[in-house]
């Protein structure tokens, strides 16, 4: 209703429309919330504005419908879709162009592009759809049991059973306890979950999820001025991948529950050093060869 407020208050059907494009995350890295592509694609066109999409949070995760949504322009990362850092994916319609040739520079990244082409094989052989329905019950798996964490917060759709749940990805942000996020990223990585900790790239939504009045901005602004080493602490975010299992769950539930409340449920604590090392690299040479593989 917004975007459609704004657009019928500068595109008065003239000739002369001030917004040429709408521009829109296909999903969000913060909630993990997929928007309604195809409705605003059709408000968008409806006052002559093109669309852009920012899949990059999306494609590895949903069906994508490029030409059936119309969609004009839509981008994503390649290390985002399982390949190399460094590959990108821009597509465009040939009427945007406008008869214009877009040509690659000669310095191409020749095997992150090729290795790009094999991860989208790769799950399309899969197929989107069982991805996706494989992805929603563990969401709705992890959610159950974060939520039987009594000191672990959870933000966005928490419930299993929430009416929009399947519009949410495996994306779950969350706070352990009174304890700062990067603490709890440093609690799971010890025992071989990776997580990412802070604002993610998403400086204002992490903010409002957290409630930072503008006067906390304020003081923040002006304690990284004089500590620009300093990072906000931001949220910590879970993100479940094709190969995550409901036992990784059960680990993280677990390494969160001993990081909230030491000295309960602790029984990986009672390892001996040298049998953590052991290990922590079965668990490495196992996901290495999950990757080449």
């Amino acid at each position: 209703a917004e975007l459609e407020s704004t657009l019928k208050k500068y595109n008065v059907p003239d000739g002369n429309e001030k917004i040429q494009w709408v521009s829109i995350t296909g999903a969000s890295n913060v909630y993990g919330t997929v928007n309604n592509i195809p409705e605003i694609c059709h408000l968008a066109h409806s006052y002559n504005a093109k669309i852009f999409i920012d899949a990059a949070q999306l494609v590895a995760h949903r069906p994508v419908d490029v030409l059936g949504w119309g969609i004009d322009a839509m981008a994503f990362s390649g290390h985002k879709i399982y390949a190399p850092f460094g590959t990108g994916v821009l597509i465009m319609r040939k009427s945007v162009l406008n008869g214009q040739i877009m040509l690659a520079p000669s310095c191409e990244n020749t095997s992150g592009i090729a290795t790009l082409g094999k991860s989208l094989q790769l799950l399309k052989r899969a197929g989107m759809n069982l991805i996706q329905n494989r992805e929603q019950e563990l969401t709705q798996y992890a959610l159950m049991h974060l939520a039987g964490i009594p000191k672990v917060k959870l933000y966005g759709v928490a419930k299993p059973q929430h009416p929009a749940m399947d519009q949410k990805l495996g994306v779950i942000i969350f706070q352990a306890g009174q304890k700062m996020p990067f603490s709890a990223g440093r609690a799971l990585a010890a025992q071989a979950i990776g997580i990412r900790v802070g604002c993610h790239c998403a400086h204002i939504t992490v903010k409002r999820v957290l409630g930072i009045t503008p006067l906390q901005e304020k003081l923040q602004r002006i304690v990284l001025i004089l500590f620009p080493k300093l990072k906000l602490q931001g949220v910590a975010r879970l993100s479940l991948g094709i190969e995550n299992t409901k036992e990784d769950i059960q680990r993280v539930v677990k390494t969160l529950k001993n990081f909230v409340e030491p000295g309960k449920n602790d029984a990986m604590d009672t390892l001996s050093s040298k049998a953590r090392r052991k290990r922590d690299e079965i668990m490495v040479e196992h996901a290495i060869s999950k990757v080449f593989l």
